[in-house]
């Protein structure tokens, strides 16, 4: 029987985890987008069975590499989700016995705390604002500022910013490919957000 090159198996994986049901769809659409962006077009035509520990490893740090090209900085957060995606998609060939072993199952991921947390200036947000399509503009600086998701943005209110104490309650969102929907945020968990210095100069 010939292997199954690993992009045959990420189609069928998404299919899989698509019917599982237990996933939103924004989530298995950001599982996939990182396949085609950063995963396949380095590992698809390998062989599944035939990858190994330091084909891993190898593409890990070599993507922990990449810079930004608007920041110039290391994406190590796209990084650190690629590497989940990829880690959780062998876990599944060995549990639906296509592998013996996970590949990637020692190979440590960059932690939160190594992923860039500096603060953007004004003059980048402005310039970010500029290029954004005129009904996204008022929602990339409450991003930006305070960490919420897109869908999460559409929904704040001033009941959930807290200036005194400098949080946002994150209580609710809209999700993007269900624009009628209001829903409580991912987890079903309100999260307390605490603002960069900026968002209380905006």
């Amino acid at each position: 029987m010939q292997p199954v090159p690993l992009q045959d198996f990420a189609s069928r994986w998404i299919r899989y985890r698509e019917g599982e049901g237990r996933l939103q769809k924004t989530t298995v659409e950001r599982d996939w987008s990182l396949l085609r962006g950063q995963i396949l077009p380095a590992l698809g035509q390998k062989a599944l069975v035939q990858l190994t520990a330091e084909d891993v490893r190898n593409f890990y740090a070599g993507l922990c590499q990449e810079l930004n090209r608007r920041t110039g900085i290391p994406q190590l957060h796209t990084a650190r989700r690629a590497g989940a995606v990829l880690h959780k998609m062998l876990g599944d060939a060995v549990s639906l016995g296509v592998l013996s072993s996970n590949p990637a199952h020692h190979i440590p991921l960059a932690k939160p705390a190594e992923t860039s947390s500096r603060q953007y200036s004004i003059e980048e947000i402005t310039a970010l604002v500029r290029g954004t399509r005129d009904d996204f503009k008022p929602f990339v600086p409450v991003s930006m500022l305070t960490g919420a998701r897109f869908g999460e943005a559409r929904e704040l209110r001033w009941h959930d910013v807290d200036l005194e104490r400098g949080f946002v309650y994150v209580r609710r969102q809209r999700p993007t490919h269900e624009p009628t929907v209001v829903r409580a945020p991912k987890r079903g968990i309100t999260r307390e957000v605490e603002m960069m210095d900026l968002a209380r100069k905006v």
